[in-house]
């Protein structure tokens, strides 16, 4: 750049008047009748010539002087920065692994510490993509441009990649909260998933400090879809269906609910062999009984309401099913037959719409039988209502339930639900009760970070029932 502008101001001889070479210019083109003058001007021109190459020459080597101090104090500068660079390199990257949330693969398990990186610009994944040689806080990709290799440049915005599967995360540094679906067929777990996806999206957009977003965007759709047309899909039979709740601050995923519904074939066959793992690293479980599936209690409602008051029941035998996931759980997590779980289970009576069920375990009743003696419940309504449903499965010979859980855990909550409202009905949306309440129970149990999420839904959500 320097000798092309050179080269061009010889070539344009737009020379400055503050120079022995632009007055000798300018001096050059003097005319003047009289011969003195031009004598005298030519004299004149001839030594403003001459110091006008002197002057170049002068300058040429003030220039090249210049040129090379310049360059050799950036080289210095660089190099003192390349050397400090390499010095806290170390530094930065134990401050990234610091700062990395441990991460557990929805679809092969895998424990992740950093997963792989996509570029948002190509689709380029990184498969180590932490401060090094190429940048501490950004590096370069392959499609020139510039993306965050490093936590503290928030190099979670970036879509996340399993290293194993190779499959998509929802999330690439966020604060994980498993809770596991169990439940039989027909038993209400699709149902479950649908309310409690409607409710929770529902009451937290633009309400609270996050965006809570879900993932699969298409599962979600579906739930959503289900949930407005008042229907039900069923589930995958052999694999496991993941809903992960992405709680987003600025851009940036700070925390995940995750529900992993579990196919009672996965849990009574052992045909699949994809082993529900996930019970290894879970922080809660649901379980979901459908008082249905039990003959007496269908046969009673079947007489007080007619025959077409019951429909899409569970054909499974729900104390096989406590059973069977008692046996996997304990295997997975390493359990021993002498040591309880301290993971909350919350056990789910679902259908609770149904008049014969409602008129035993539905709130009313509950709140009825509480206000009568309060003190047979500690004064407590969360006691009444726990008491008062274990009651309900003794009564319907679902006991062994009670009793075998009773003797792996050592926290469990019993909750009248209904995630439908009513009778399931084509093209009348759902009129879901009891829903957030077993998971915002959970997670207070957990002081889960996404408990005050849960807690707001639930005020806002009770807040409304009182109204009506």
């Amino acid at each position: 750049m320097i000798f092309h502008n050179a080269i061009k101001l010889l070539c344009d001889r737009t020379w400055s008047w503050a120079s022995f070479a632009g007055l000798a210019y300018r001096l050059g083109y003097c005319t003047n009748e009289s011969k003195a003058v031009l004598f005298l001007c030519s004299i004149v021109y001839l030594l403003l010539g001459v110091l006008g190459i002197i002057e170049m020459v002068i300058r040429v080597i003030l220039g090249l002087c210049a040129f090379l101090c310049i360059n050799l104090v950036t080289w210095a500068l660089l190099l003192v920065l390349g050397f400090i660079t390499r010095l806290t390199i170390p530094i930065f990257r134990i401050v990234d692994r610091k700062m990395r949330v441990e991460q557990h693969c929805p679809y092969c398990y895998t424990e992740i510490h950093l997963p792989y990186h996509k570029c948002p610009y190509c689709g380029e994944i990184h498969k180590n993509l932490v401060p090094g040689r190429c940048g501490i806080f950004v590096a370069k990709c392959s499609c020139g441009h510039f993306i965050p290799c490093s936590a503290l440049s928030h190099r979670s915005k970036l879509a996340g990649v399993c290293p194993k599967c190779e499959r998509d995360l929802a999330t690439s540094n966020a604060k994980q909260f498993f809770i596991q679906i169990i439940g039989g067929n027909s038993s209400g777990k699709t149902a479950f998933s649908a309310a409690f996806q409607h409710q929770y999206l529902s009451f937290t957009q633009g309400k609270i400090k996050y965006r809570v977003s879900g993932e699969p965007q298409s599962d979600f759709e579906a739930l959503e879809d289900m949930y407005n047309n008042g229907t039900t899909e069923p589930s995958s039979i052999s694999e496991i269906s993941t809903y992960n709740y992405a709680h987003m601050r600025r851009g940036i995923a700070i925390h995940n609910l995750i529900f992993y519904d579990t196919p009672d074939e996965v849990l009574l066959s052992d045909e699949y062999e994809k082993s529900p793992l996930s019970f290894g690293y879970t922080d809660g479980i649901i379980i979901i009984i459908d008082p249905l599936s039990v003959d007496s209690v269908r046969n009673t409602c079947i007489s007080i309401s007619g025959d077409n008051s019951i429909s899409g029941f569970s054909t499974d035998d729900c104390e096989t099913i406590v059973v069977e996931f008692i046996n996997k759980f304990s295997e997975i997590v390493g359990r021993s037959a002498k040591k309880m779980s301290d993971i909350p289970v919350a056990v789910l009576i679902t259908k609770c719409d149904v008049k014969n069920i409602k008129s035993s375990i539905g709130i009313p009743k509950i709140k009825a039988q509480f206000r009568m003696a309060p003190e047979n419940y500690s004064n407590d309504l969360s006691v009444a209502r726990d008491t008062i449903c274990k009651e309900f499965l003794k009564d319907i010979g679902l006991s062994n339930i009670v009793n075998n859980l009773d003797s792996v855990f050592s926290d469990i909550c019993y909750f009248p639900v209904s995630s439908i409202g009513h009778l399931p009905e084509a093209g009348v949306a759902y009129e879901p009760f009891g829903v957030i309440d077993p998971v915002a129970w959970i997670a207070k149990k957990r002081r889960a970070a996404i408990y005050p999420t849960l807690k707001h839904v639930q005020e806002v959500i009770n807040s409304g029932n009182s109204a009506e």
